[in-house]
């Protein structure tokens, strides 16, 4: 049995049954002489190409982390499955971090506002989310330790005691 057999048609059915009828349409009065929604400021805000700008490389950079979030998803599953995959998922959660990174910073430099409902992926949840951060920061982990331990063997090689000529000491050593 069809619920719809049932159903009002348009003519016969209230204001009601026309709500859940047509399910994308509100109904709101308009009052004339209403003031506008948007200020003129708002606007003119829209009308900016650059502004417009801005938020097409925004949507990019938000598209480009979905595609990495579904790599990572996939990455993931197939990993639970038995297939090794993590070297894979290690090198994509990297890329991930870098490409939020690279969104969080444009974002505060064009004053705009993060939607980060545009960046959610099917399949990327906590679970996901939160092995790509502990990736991130074992890497960070094991480059701080590198160069530890290259301070450490340019201080009992050279003598050098104060931090700034060390780093001044490998950026010297890198350029030759």
């Amino acid at each position: 049995m069809n619920p719809m057999d049932h159903a009002p048609s348009w003519s016969q059915s209230t204001e009601a049954e026309r709500y859940v009828l047509a399910c994308r349409h509100n109904f709101y009065p308009y009052f004339e002489g209403n003031v506008r929604i948007y200020s003129p400021e708002m606007l003119k805000e829209w009308d900016d190409p650059e502004y417009y700008a801005d938020t097409q490389r925004q949507r990019t950079l938000e598209r480009t982390i979905r595609k990495t979030k579904g790599e990572l998803a996939a990455y993931d599953a197939a990993t639970k499955n038995g297939i090794d995959m993590r070297d894979d998922f290690n090198k994509a959660s990297m890329k991930l971090k870098r490409q939020e990174r690279e969104l969080k910073a444009f974002i505060n430099g064009k004053d705009l506002k993060r939607e980060r409902e545009r960046e959610q992926v099917f399949g990327f949840g906590r679970s996901t989310a939160q092995k790509a951060v502990w990736v991130e920061k074992r890497a960070e982990k094991g480059y701080n330790k590198v160069v530890e331990d290259m301070r450490e063997s340019i201080y009992a090689k050279d003598g050098i005691k104060d931090i700034e000529l060390i780093q001044r000491h490998i950026f010297e050593k890198g350029k030759t």
